[in-house]
């Protein structure tokens, strides 16, 4: 069983390396994911502390957003797109489905996300604390709908390949 569970692997790395779309994808969800944790750990630092650390972690979140969240979104989705152009799913749901969950992600944090930092900012240089609470709250729970929409397109990833590599095990 273990041999079994490697080859399978062995195959599903080999089709990674081969297939450059893939190398491209993997490259740009691991920038995605990457970000997210950098936003994680740059939030827990600047958790309490004084307003001139706060504001320099605001300005490199929403620089991170800017430079390496979306961009990593939009390759990602387009990168999707190539390689469907090139396999033709159209005709299967998950494609779809995966279309409207990334479209729905890359959204979120165009129209809510981002704008809630921007905010966030445009409070902390007017010391408004209940307008930067307000933004920091938005910001919390669109983050929170992204890593939820980021898990289900894995999920969704995963049970895809499952389907589609061995219906039988």
């Amino acid at each position: 069983m273990l041999q079994s569970i490697g080859r399978k692997w062995l195959m599903a790395g080999r089709c990674v390396l081969d297939d450059p779309n893939y190398l491209i994808r993997l490259v740009k969800s691991d920038r995605l994911l990457g970000s997210v944790l950098t936003f994680i750990v740059i939030g827990m630092a600047a958790d309490g502390a004084n307003h001139a650390y706060m504001t320099t972690s605001r300005d490199l979140v929403l620089l991170c957003t800017r430079q390496l969240t979306l961009p990593s979104l939009l390759l990602l989705m387009l990168s999707g797109l190539a390689m469907a152009w090139h396999n033709k799913p159209y005709k299967r749901h998950w494609f779809w489905a995966k279309v409207l969950l990334a479209g729905t992600m890359l959204a979120n944090t165009l129209w809510l996300i981002e704008p809630a930092i921007t905010d966030s900012l445009r409070a902390l240089s007017t010391h408004n604390t209940t307008a930067f609470d307000d933004a920091i709250t938005r910001e919390s729970i669109y983050g929170s709908i992204n890593l939820l929409l980021c898990a289900a397109l894995v999920l969704l990833g995963l049970a895809k390949r499952k389907q589609l590599v061995s219906p039988t095990g």
